[in-house]
């Protein structure tokens, strides 16, 4: 009896671990075996993104993102346009006016990284942050699907220039059209504001 009870305890332990086991949960924003294909990403995109613009303003960002791989499969274009809105005592805080008022622009170049990730090196184009380096690190989505834009480094950097002190942004994109072109199947994606 003591024998049968001693089995059926360790087969519960035994049961219970691979079921523990099974219940891990992968953290990653998705299957780093399965990187997306370059071009993947092509499309236009719901784009959303919050964070610091140098010390102590804070920002969201609320527009549209389109990604136009190009001919020769090393990277491609980026342009984001939208509305931003910004709060806090800091020196670009003082700009609110200016900077709600008008609509604010990024554009630039991305590489591919190897592993579903773009190295970006965008800039402000136009308004009172003309110029502005905003490089970022994307992960992108197996199926373009969607995209998680950062200015953090993701295991490695970007030769992009670093971003200005203080300054921090990621946020989504959720792909809502197949055309990254503008207008759709010219093949060029002019960035320009307005």
């Amino acid at each position: 009896m003591q024998a049968a009870k001693r089995i059926s305890l360790i087969l519960a332990i035994l049961l219970g671990a691979a079921g523990a086991a099974g219940d891990v949960t992968d953290p990653t924003p998705y299957d780093y075996e399965r990187s997306p294909a370059p071009g993947r990403e092509r499309g236009t995109y719901m784009a959303a993104a919050t964070g610091l613009l140098g010390p102590d303003c804070f920002f969201s960002f609320i527009g549209t993102a389109k990604l136009l791989p190009n001919p020769n499969g090393t990277g491609g274009w980026h342009c984001a346009k939208g509305g931003i809105e910004v709060s806090g005592p800091g020196p670009f805080c003082a700009l609110k006016p200016l900077l709600e008022a008008t609509p604010f622009v990024v554009g630039g170049t991305y590489t591919y990284n190897g592993d579903g990730t773009l190295c970006e090196s965008l800039a402000v184009i136009g308004g009172p942050l003309d110029g502005r380096q905003v490089p970022f690190h994307t992960y992108v989505d197996p199926n373009g699907k969607w995209v998680w834009v950062t200015m953090q480094d993701i295991a490695y950097g970007c030769d992009a220039p670093a971003p200005a002190p203080g300054s921090t942004s990621a946020g989504p994109g959720f792909r809502i059209g197949a055309a990254g072109d503008d207008p759709p199947g010219s093949g060029a994606l002019p960035c320009t504001n307005p």
